[in-house]
């Protein structure tokens, strides 16, 4: 396509070197524009029309899926897609663009995929949290370990793909760099491994009252999350609680005392 427009400019009087230069332009401009119109068509009809779908449905599922961006997220493939294959057919005189142009795209696909798988755990989450069970035994903390897991492959991925070599390769290098995100991160890798405990003895749930002196929290646990435990006093004051201190320190819950019908008053009663 290029050679033609070179050709069409050269017949017009233009220097070879213009020429090409103004058939680059061109083709730039082009290829920019036919990605932004396909991302229009897919935003404004494309998105519109699922959503209408979505909402003359009876389930809730499909309702949460569209609420966590899952679809917003989809409808990036389809100009990717289009502009990945266009690519070669367009710049295949201009090997090197081409290749940048590949990796790029291809990298933008991948983040797209994985920006949608991360969307998805959020739903299933939110779906989940809607019954009973949830109460007693949370996914959050592990929907948010699976985020993190799904994060750090996706950037994995894209920077082999940027730097054209194997992940294998990549995985060689970082590995001398190990101790270095064992700092970065070493909220989380704890975080990661009380959740686990926490969820699979179940220690703690959203609804208990628990207590820990040593971070001034007193009343309800209303959240758990992958490096905190969000506890509502009963000041209706907010502490977020290190989910580590919980694993790594003692800390009192009060469910069994709720769970049996009885009550401890906090209060001296005088009686005469």
């Amino acid at each position: 396509m290029d050679k033609i427009i070179i050709d069409f400019f050269v017949t017009l009087g233009f220097s070879s070197f213009y020429a090409e230069l103004l058939s680059f332009s061109i083709l730039i401009v082009a290829f920019v524009l036919v990605g932004i119109s396909i991302n229009i068509i897919t935003k404004k009809i494309m998105l519109p029309i699922i959503a209408k779908i979505v909402k003359k449905t009876k389930t809730q599922w499909d309702d949460v899926l569209l609420e966590t961006g899952l679809a917003k997220r989809l409808v990036w493939i389809f100009p990717l897609l289009i502009m990945y294959f266009l690519n070669p057919i367009v710049f295949k005189h201009t090997e090197l663009l081409e290749f940048f142009l590949q990796r790029v795209l291809l990298s933008g696909l991948i983040a797209v995929l994985l920006s949608a798988i991360a969307s998805f755990i959020t739903a299933i989450n939110v779906i989940y949290s809607r019954y009973e069970i949830s109460r007693h035994r949370p996914i959050k903390g592990f929907t948010q370990i699976i985020k993190v897991i799904v994060v750090i492959i996706g950037i994995l991925l894209i920077i082999s793909t940027l730097m054209n070599k194997s992940i294998t390769g990549l995985l060689t290098g970082i590995g001398a760099l190990s101790a270095v995100f064992m700092l970065v991160f070493k909220d989380s890798i704890l975080g990661l491994v009380a959740a686990i405990q926490l969820s699979g003895n179940d220690m703690i749930r959203i609804g208990d009252w628990v207590s820990i002196p040593e971070h001034g929290a007193d009343g309800d646990v209303i959240d758990i999350k992958l490096q905190t435990v969000t506890i509502q006093n009963w000041d209706k004051t907010l502490v977020n609680v290190p989910i580590y201190s919980l694993v790594s320190s003692s800390f009192k819950n009060w469910r069994g005392m709720s769970e049996s019908g009885g009550r401890q008053i906090k209060r001296h009663i005088t009686i005469d």
